[in-house]
């Protein structure tokens, strides 16, 4: 019993780094997850759908929202102190950009990150930081180079394989609330 619980559990968590890191594209300097949505909302409900999702996701939207047309909506914000080495003494934000777009019928959800801070988790944000384009180093390429990074590698890897994640659940999180969104409509 215990070999076949070990053998699924392997295969699952197989199955599921595989699936990770196939919905995810390099373009340029940037790592982008992208979907498109289908929807019988109207573009003005879809927009307030996800308006609604977002201020509720990013805490207080009015400092990460760019951009607010009716058919477009950009934010920018940060994973912040997405991973931590060094017993905690430094800290890695990545950077993540927003860019939505809405079609009669249709939602193009666009997330992508671009540049990562080491920085001193003690200090205040823009105070001893050194900045690194994701695409650059390690997992997307076998560039490493501790000097240049000033952190660990297990650490580089798995700052991205967080963000990766937190994408996903912010694609994920559009998604439901355009779900939502349209069965509130049928009460």
């Amino acid at each position: 019993m215990k070999k076949i619980f070990l053998f699924l559990t392997i295969i699952c968590m197989c199955t599921y780094l595989f699936a990770q890191k196939e919905n995810y594209k390099v373009v340029g300097n940037q790592v982008v997850v992208e979907k498109i949505f289908q929807t019988d909302l109207s573009i003005e409900q879809a927009h307030d759908a996800i308006e609604a999702y977002l201020a509720s996701a990013y805490n207080n939207s009015n400092y990460t929202n760019k951009l607010n047309n009716p058919n477009h909506l950009i934010y920018t914000g940060i994973f912040g102190e997405i991973e931590t080495f060094s017993l905690g003494a430094f800290t890695i934000d990545v950077h993540h950009n927003l860019d939505i777009a809405f079609k009669d019928g249709r939602v193009k959800v666009k997330i992508y990150i671009d540049v990562a801070d080491v920085r001193n988790s003690s200090s205040n944000r823009n105070t001893f930081k050194n900045s690194y384009y994701i695409t650059e180093y390690v997992p997307v390429t076998d560039k490493y180079n501790m000097m240049e990074l000033n952190a660990p590698k297990k650490s580089i890897i798995a700052a991205f394989d967080k963000s990766i994640s937190y994408m996903n659940i912010i694609v994920s999180g559009a998604e439901q609330a355009l779900i939502k969104s349209s069965n509130e409509d049928e009460w």
